[in-house]
């Protein structure tokens, strides 16, 4: 299972969902993540809190283990932006462990 996590902002990209789409082709479970809500992501100070970023993965990770249909499957990251910073930081903040984190830059198409 890949959590593909938009960044610090509300809406996935489109990146993120090309990248969602290659990740289900080839057989991997994915879940497009919004680490911020719609009204959260007008405040760029909430956009660059990477402690509240990395919380809301946690949440995210701990959601998925909760879910039997889920449970099973491994869990990592692949991150963008700011939800890269935060993607990095789980592990250390919690008894979450995440076995491996990607992150991308560059356009977005």
């Amino acid at each position: 299972m890949i959590a593909i996590v938009s960044g610090g902002a509300y809406a996935p990209t489109s990146r993120d969902a090309y990248v969602a789409s290659e990740l289900q082709t080839a057989g991997v479970a994915t879940v497009l993540c919004n680490l911020l809500t719609r009204g959260e992501d007008r405040f760029l100070t909430l956009r660059h809190n990477i402690k509240l970023l990395c919380n809301r993965l946690v949440a995210i990770t701990h959601w998925i283990r909760e879910h039997d249909q889920l449970r099973t499957l491994g869990v990592a990251y692949h991150a963008t932006g700011t939800g890269a910073a935060g993607s990095s930081m789980p592990s250390s903040l919690s008894r979450c462990s995440i076995p491996m984190c990607s992150t991308s830059s560059g356009p977005r198409f």
